[in-house]
């Protein structure tokens, strides 16, 4: 479908350009010698004309060579709206005019071109000047234009070879001004270096005011100072959908060489969705900016060749081409539907620069590995993933035919609301029934340090429309020994049917405030390298605020040091609903943190088995759950531990089921759950340590076994003063037939109080003739309290 948004009723308003109170359009054109109230009575007196206007009036202008005397300027009347661009016909109408195709010059003479000025107030943004090509002048200040108290409109011009002999603006040169400039053109303007002067500035010189630039493009000047761009100070401007590229200049500063664009104090400067040689592009390099040079990184701007026709068009294949920011140019610019070539504006989303392309994009881009088309079809299909990624536009797809794609550098990134999706044969004409991501594997792989890498800065994550789904993502023989499967940080986007294996550092490690959704993952045979007291990565990482979902995920033969599937770290989220986890950490030595670590953060656990994993040779938990209160001068870095279990199996593994040591306040809650045939040195079930609180509810705890020598089910530390006893409750639990090295309190072993109600124990004997002090020390006070029902 093709999405054009052309505004028809706007091509006949804008005789009158945003003023319903229109009084007079005034007629020019060359040579004529009227007195401009019609056509067949045109003026040749442009500058007559505009004086003559009233505010509220239009001058309309005939193609042709318009010129001061010499030594004198054109310039503007408040509130007059000046449009070129008419064809030197009888009686050209609105829809006759195209700036483009009837170029209407403004030519220096001696002087600048035009002075934009108000006088005791500043000319108004009904002051309106569009459809003009402004050439040839020479001044000292702003020789294109001169902008001076001024909040006029400029759309639709072409500012070229004007050249100032003081380096004030050889294009244009804007001071205490709220002006906007729509689709204009500035290349091709010099400045001069002349003694006493820096010959800087070549484009363009702003000195104070709030300016507004949209679909600019700002090129090929040159500077025989410094900076053939654009020069800011005391001013805030911002630019979008705009484009700086190939100016230059003879000096360059010492502490940069970007010959494009330098501000100096009180310059404030924002860009979204540009185009901006040398910024670095608002793409991260893993969590670092690279954004640079140009102010203020309002996101989508990059740093790449636009790709121009020699009319600074954009090329087919540009990645101007879509890529621009909608919603800024419609709330804006809600009068100009055409482009700066007279073609409709918006088709799909807006382009960066001046032009729009007319061709309307596929709602599918199609990859193959070794293609080499455009990616318009399977037949067309390209080889260049990340291309096509970056070509598609939100809510679309990308189709990936199976083969082995190899990351760029330095790794794929995914792009907001694009769906790409992995599995489809790579021969014939498959449609989406026809793909099967285990038969037609899409493999992803790096020879760099990430495999996918998603970095944004804080509140731009991309959305979970954004989708990866069906791929393998994996190492190669020249992969670096520390590389990322998947590296994310402040990224919400969704991945499905993806397969993390034979990866040798983190698989997957998410950071900040990225909320991720993993849905029928597999996580197989991939071994975290660590360096040991430096840096222990795991199999999944959520760190620093991090939230992931998994559903429906298998962790199987992972290792690494902690945490051999999972680890929740520093106030981090994971939500785990119908995962299986079997034949983790390979009965390798390792950490108290077996398969899953959470460190002061949350989990909840749910409709999950956890099955042979772990191992023998050293103590821990399957389930790691830990609260610190190690940082008591940086209590910021203190994060409440909440843990629900609800609905989980854990057989036939090597440690403890669950090992928890919490700090006051801490909760930790294990419900409707099955242990049986788990074995540990003590509390196959469940182990607990210092403070927090701990509910057991509804859970089965049977043939379990400590080989150490007390209790096979559940076993319960003492605790400190710093960390408090907490609450222990275990209720409505059957913990039965679990064997340990002593047979005194095979079930349950403890050293603090625990209240137990509604429960079957084997030796507790009952509530009708409780014995509390059968689970711990005989010389200790009996800490198993009956709460009835037992």
């Amino acid at each position: 479908m093709k999405h054009c948004y052309i505004l028809l009723p706007l091509l006949f308003l804008l005789i009158c350009f945003e003023s319903a109170n229109c009084q007079n359009i005034w007629y020019v054109s060359v040579n004529a010698a009227g007195n401009g109230s019609s056509w067949a009575q045109a003026s040749g007196n442009l500058q007559l004309i505009i004086d003559n206007a009233a505010p509220g009036d239009a001058v309309w202008v005939k193609q042709g060579s318009y010129q001061q005397t010499a030594g004198e300027s054109f310039h503007l009347r408040d509130g007059v709206a000046v449009l070129g661009g008419f064809p030197s016909v009888e009686n050209p109408g609105m829809t006759d005019r195209n700036p483009k195709q009837f170029e209407t010059i403004l030519s220096g003479n001696q002087s600048r071109v035009l002075q934009a000025s108000g006088v005791l107030e500043s000319l108004s943004p009904s002051t309106i000047l569009d459809g003009f090509t402004l050439r040839n002048g020479y001044a000292s200040v702003g020789a294109g234009i001169w902008i001076y108290n001024c909040d006029a409109t400029f759309r639709n011009l072409n500012i070229e070879n004007n050249t100032s002999f003081q380096g004030l603006g050889g294009g244009l040169s804007i001071s205490n001004s709220n002006s906007t400039f729509i689709q204009v053109l500035i290349h091709h303007n010099t400045t001069e270096l002349t003694p006493g002067s820096d010959g800087e500035a070549a484009a363009m010189r702003i000195n104070g005011g709030n300016l507004k630039f949209y679909n600019c493009v700002i090129a090929n000047n040159h500077a025989q100072g410094y900076i053939g761009g654009i020069w800011l100070t005391n001013t805030t401007t911002y630019f979008y959908n705009c484009i700086v590229y190939g100016n230059t200049a003879d000096n360059q500063f010492s502490t940069f060489t970007n010959d494009n664009y330098n501000s100096g104090t009180g310059a404030n400067f924002y860009a979204s969705n540009c185009i901006l040689q040398g910024c670095g592009s608002s793409d991260y390099f893993f969590e670092g900016p690279q954004y640079m040079v140009y102010g203020n990184d309002l996101g989508g701007n990059r740093d790449v060749n636009p790709m121009f026709n020699e009319d600074y068009s954009l090329q087919q294949g540009s990645y101007g081409i879509n890529h621009g920011n909608t919603n800024a140019f419609q709330l804006a610019v809600n009068t100009v539907a055409t482009d700066f070539y007279n073609n409709p504006r918006i088709v799909d989303a807006i382009d960066i620069g001046l032009n729009e392309s007319q061709d309307v994009q596929a709602e599918v881009l199609y990859v193959k590995q070794g293609g080499t088309g455009n990616g318009s079809s399977w037949a067309q299909a390209s080889g260049d993933l990340q291309l096509m990624m970056d070509n598609q536009l939100r809510q679309r797809e990308v189709w990936v035919a199976e083969g082995t794609y190899f990351a760029p550098a330095p790794y794929f990134r995914l792009r907001d609301s694009v769906k790409v999706y992995g599995g489809f044969p790579s021969s014939g004409n498959p449609g989406f029934d026809e793909r099967d991501p285990q038969l037609h594997p899409s493999v992803l792989t790096s020879v760099n340090q990430a495999v996918v890498g998603n970095f944004f800065a804080v509140y731009a994550n991309i959305s979970p429309a954004t989708i990866l789904d069906g791929f393998v993502i994996t190492s190669n023989e020249n992969s670096p020994e520390y590389m990322y499967g998947l590296f994310e940080s402040n990224s919400d986007a969704t991945y499905a049917n993806i397969v993390f294996t034979g990866l040798h550092y983190s698989a997957v490690e998410n950071r900040r405030a990225s909320h991720n959704t993993f849905t029928n993952c597999d996580f197989v045979d991939n071994i975290a390298t660590d360096t040991p007291g430096v840096n222990y990565p795991v199999t999944v990482q959520l760190i620093d605020r991090a939230q992931s979902t998994f559903s429906g995920c298998r962790f199987a033969g992972n290792y690494s040091f902690q945490g051999s599937a999972i680890s929740v770290v520093d106030d981090s989220n994971a939500i785990i609903n119908d995962c299986v986890f079997e034949n983790n950490n390979n009965n390798a030595i390792s950490g108290l943190g077996k398969v899953i670590v959470v460190l002061d953060s949350k989990a909840t656990i749910t409709n999950s088995i956890f099955d042979s994993n772990g191992d023998s040779s050293f103590d821990g938990g399957i389930v790691g759950i830990f609260g610190t209160n190690t940082y008591p001068d940086a209590p910021w870095m203190v994060h409440p531990l909440r843990v629900t279990i609800d609905r989980c199996v854990f057989r036939n593994n090597l440690n403890s089921s669950i090992w928890y040591q919490g700090k006051p306040e801490d909760f930790l809650a294990v419900n409707n759950s099955l242990f049986f045939k788990n074995t540990a040195a003590n509390g196959g079930a469940i182990r607990r340590h210092f403070g927090g609180d701990l509910y057991v509810t509804n859970c089965t705890i049977t043939q379990n076994t400590a080989t150490n020598q007390l209790a096979g089910g559940i076993y319960m530390s003492d605790s400190t003063a710093e960390f408090g006893l907490g609450i222990s409750e275990i209720r409505n639990c059957i913990i039965y037939n679990n064997t340990a090295l002593f047979t005194y309190g095979p079930n349950l072993w403890t050293y603090r109080p625990v209240t137990i109600k509604n429960s079957l124990i084997p030796s507790s004997g009952g509530s009708s003739n409780w014995d509390g002090g059968a689970f711990n020390d005989f010389n200790l006070p009996d800490y198993a309290i009956d709460s009835g029902g037992n």
